[in-house]
């Protein structure tokens, strides 16, 4: 445990550790608190962290990517003529 004095606008310097972090403040009771170091995640990337599987489908494509597990780029005249073959078909 550390003495520190807060300056004159109410603030106080945790240290070095804490510099540049983003962190949550909690008031525990009256005037004890508890500094915990966090990470912001941007709204719009939030969405996916709540579906667990589209989590995990992107971390095994990051782990296949860094294994050296990635499939040839698509082909795209191939594709073209594969959906030319099956708008034929349907008619």
């Amino acid at each position: 445990m550390a003495t520190k004095l807060l300056d004159s606008r109410g603030r106080l310097t945790l240290g070095k550790d804490f510099a540049n972090k983003t962190v949550l403040v909690e008031e525990v009771k009256a005037g004890s608190y508890i500094v915990t170091l966090a990470a912001a995640i941007p709204e719009r990337e939030l969405w996916l962290f709540k579906n667990e599987m589209a989590l995990a489908s992107v971390k095994a494509g990051i782990s296949d990517a860094v294994n050296g597990r990635l499939e040839e780029p698509l082909d795209m005249d191939e594709i073209k003529q594969w959906a030319d073959q099956l708008a034929d078909d349907e008619y």
